[in-house]
This record gives C-alpha cells, sequence and structure tokens, in this order.
C-alpha cells in the first residue's frame, strides 16, 4: 500500500510514499526459476563410476604420503551416500540405497571409562605417536553388513568427554566444516576439540616434552573410504549384474554374458 507523502522534511510522511512503493516492489518481485533438465540413468551411472575412481585414486595418493587426501575421501562418501536436508545420494539416485555397506567396527563399551575406538590404533614409537586405519587387519569376527544409514550412524569413537561420534559426524565436520567441500569460519567444538588433541585421552610423551595427538579424524576417514569402496564396488557389480544384458538376450548381465564373473 502506497502511503501519502509531503515535501516537508519534518513531516513523518516525508518521502514515504516513495519508500513504501520501493518495498513493496521488492517484496512482491520473486526470482525466476531457473529450468532443470532430468539427469537420466545413464548419466547418473557415469557419475558413479567417476566417484569410484575419485576415491580409488584418493587412497592411493594418501598412502603414498598425501595425508590431505583424507578431505576428499569425506568429500566422495557424503556426494555418494548421504540423504538430508536437500541433499540426495548418488546411490539413491541409482535406486541403491538399500544395498549394504561393510563395518569392521566392534560396539563401544559404555563400562568402558577410557576413551574407545576399533577402526584404527596407535602406533608409537621412540620419537613419534601417529594412529593407523586398521583396514582389513582387524579380526575378521567384527566384519558385518548393516543397511546405509545404520553404517553412517554407527558409533566407531568415544572421546574423554564420553562423548560418541558416528561416520557420518565425521565426514559431515570434515566435508560441511573443514575444507573437504566447504570450510566454515568455525567449526564444531567437539570436532575443534578432537582436531586439537584435547579429548583423544592420550598424550605422546616426546623427546622436546609432549605432543598432542592430532590425527583421529583423518585416521578415521582413511578407514571408512576402505570399507565405503570395499561396499561400492560389490554394490556397483551387483547393479550391473541386475541390468539387461547388452548382448539383446533379453536376460540379466549375472546370468549372461557376465555369468562367472
Amino acid at each position: 500500500m502506497i502511503k501519502e507523502w509531503s515535501l516537508n522534511p519534518y513531516s513523518n510522511n516525508y518521502m514515504s510514499g516513495y519508500q513504501g512503493a520501493d518495498m513493496s516492489e521488492k517484496k512482491n518481485k520473486k526470482k525466476p526459476i531457473t529450468p532443470r533438465r532430468v539427469v537420466l540413468t545413464p548419466k547418473l551411472e557415469q557419475h558413479l563410476k567417476e566417484q569410484i575412481e575419485f576415491l580409488t585414486r584418493s587412497i592411493r595418493d594418501y598412502d603414498l604420503g598425501c595425508l590431505s587426501e583424507y578431505k576428499r575421501m569425506a568429500t566422495i562418501i557424503r556426494v555418494v551416500a548421504y540423504d538430508g536436508g536437500r541433499s540426495t545420494s548418488l546411490i539413491s539416485h541409482l535406486g541403491m540405497e538399500q544395498e549394504p555397506f561393510v563395518s569392521y567396527a566392534a560396539p563401544l563399551n559404555p563400562r568402558n571409562l577410557l576413551t574407545e575406538q576399533s577402526l584404527i590404533i596407535l602406533k608409537v614409537s621412540q620419537d613419534s605417536c601417529e594412529h593407523l586405519p586398521v583396514l582389513d587387519q582387524g579380526p575378521p569376527m567384527m566384519q558385518r553388513w548393516l543397511p546405509k544409514n545404520e553404517w553412517l550412524n554407527e558409533p566407531v569413537f568415544r572421546d574423554s568427554n564420553r562423548n560418541e561420534f558416528s561416520r557420518l559426524d565425521f565426514i559431515k565436520w570434515v566435508a560441511n566444516q573443514d575444507g573437504g567441500a566447504h570450510v566454515d569460519g568455525s567449526v564444531e567444538e567437539n570436532y575443534a576439540r578432537l582436531q586439537e588433541g584435547e579429548t583423544v585421552g592420550w598424550i605422546f610423551e616426546g623427546p622436546n616434552g609432549p605432543v598432542p595427538i592430532t590425527d583421529i579424524a583423518r585416521s578415521h576417514i582413511r578407514h571408512f573410504a576402505f570399507e565405503f569402496l570395499t561396499s561400492l564396488n560389490t554394490a556397483w557389480q551387483r547393479y550391473i549384474g541386475n541390468r539387461e544384458c547388452e548382448c539383446g538376450s533379453s536376460r540379466k548381465a549375472r546370468y549372461c554374458c557376465l555369468k562367472g564373473q
């Protein structure tokens, strides 16, 4: 509604008509909708194959010493598997959200008063101390296949303040806040304390004095990537095996040209 306005600068309605009209126009002006196009299945499949390649390369480079690759790993896992907010995972787009994921984590013991983890181990030498991912070197009886959301939300670490954290906690911290896909000006307090070694529960006494252990997130993400790639390769082979064979036989590929592979 445009109000009556006055040229008298001492009037309460001085130029308010123009101001009211301007604000009303801004309020009613809608942002144009950008046209969108549906991504077809072959393109989605290509995206998944690329993400598998990205993760494979990041794992290789991490193991060669480029430890910052853990941030890429976290982002890839988020893109492929996380459904939440406005995000739809790549495997959900492909109808693969029911595929199971392998977990090597042991259940956290509520009676244990110390920090607890089962996916990383502590390697101590005379001059240094670091966490290493367990990978497939852990007890084979710990291997379980879980639904995707259960795998993401399974508690895998307990800090010295008795806080428990899941795979998804670490993945979202690194991908959303700490340089994976985004850098925030502030990060969650629990994550900051872990990254600074404040709630890890251990301090390494080095030749030059105490040194905080600050690799909890990095070493966990490397193990998550191992579990994730193992699961994804299995899921992908099952997915392409259930498609109609490209030879034109109208049979599923796993019963035709992919039989025995």
